[in-house]
């Protein structure tokens, strides 16, 4: 990373992301590829789509704690 880094003169933020949204977008894309096989041969995939967005929906509703740092 650090010839990267020095190629395309970023900094450690940049190359954070320069990692972090090629990961992030695999994970976001990965249910939807589900999407079209909806309507397929198998119930299977419908099953764990639906899963996969239970708990996609629970993360984003989860409350953050407010803590008032560490303790």
């Amino acid at each position: 990373m650090d010839r990267i880094r020095a190629d395309l003169d970023l900094t450690a933020t940049g190359v954070a992301l320069l990692t972090t949204v090629p990961t992030l977008a695999m994970g976001v894309c990965a249910p939807l590829a589900a999407l079209g096989k909806l309507g397929a041969r198998d119930r299977t995939q419908a099953a764990v789509l639906a899963y996969e967005l239970g708990l996609v929906f629970a993360g984003v509703r989860r409350p953050v704690p407010e803590t008032g740092g560490w303790s």
